[in-house]
């Protein structure tokens, strides 16, 4: 997995030849992931940095804009005073913009190719519901299959809310069950009738099946992706 610490921008040397050799280094192992195919948790970890410099640019520019000015001169000619700020940037704070303008463009690459990907393998996903839908459906399950495996993995869903102060979301955490041969099952709704015996807690519940066409790491693409499109499946329906 590509790692970059969340404090990588002023931790240890600040220096520029530096920090592009720590950033360089960090993309270059983004994007043997995403060579393979391995999105997650890479994609989210450039998004996450990415944020990070925009919240750093966002208080710069907060900063100055609120930064003491004294009056500097007059202009005769255009009959105006002239003011500069009190406090200007200092070395270090020069060399962290420039660290931050080269950081930019370059996350923004890797994250728009890694967002490339993620578009091809969601278009070769297919989405379908197993029976009826009930009208529970923030607990359940999904299956996950595709066209080169004989298996199918199927998983236990849970969507949730996280409340904060300034914003609340809803999250989707899963729980692997079973894999089962899909040459031993006449059709994805013996799954489901397996899934209420073994778990009596949930007597009716939903059951989402996703099929991919294309073969994907399972873990870093294939089951987050899906996630993902099962979400959104639940809130729009919501």
């Amino acid at each position: 997995m590509a790692t970059l610490k969340h404090d990588w921008l002023t931790e240890h040397l600040i220096d520029f030849e530096y920090k592009k050799y720590v950033l360089l280094a960090y993309l270059q192992r983004s994007k043997h992931e995403f060579d393979e195919l391995k999105l997650f948790p890479t994609l989210s970890d450039l998004i996450f940095h990415y944020r990070n410099l925009m919240h750093y640019i966002e208080c710069k520019e907060l900063i100055d804009e609120n930064l003491p000015v004294e009056m500097a001169g007059v202009d005769i000619k255009a009959m105006k005073l002239m003011y500069e700020r009190i406090s200007q940037d200092d070395e270090l704070m020069a060399i962290l913009n420039e660290i931050v303008a080269y950081a930019m463009p370059q996350l923004e690459d890797a994250i728009y190719e890694g967002r490339e990907i993620y578009e091809i393998v969601e278009e070769h996903i297919r989405m379908d519901v197993v029976g009826l839908v009930p009208l529970y459906t923030a607990e359940g399950y999904f299956i996950l299959s595709n066209d080169e495996e004989d298996d199918a993995y199927v998983y236990r869903y849970d969507v949730s809310s996280i409340e904060k102060p300034d914003e609340s979301y809803r999250t989707i955490s899963s729980q692997f069950i079973k894999k089962v041969t899909k040459s031993k099952y006449e059709c994805v709704d013996d799954v489901k009738l397996s899934l209420v015996k073994d778990y009596e807690d949930l007597p009716n519940p939903a059951l989402y099946r996703f099929h991919s066409t294309l073969q994907v790491p399972h873990e870093e693409t294939f089951l987050p992706i899906s996630k993902r499109i099962l979400l959104k499946e639940i809130l729009k329906a919501a």
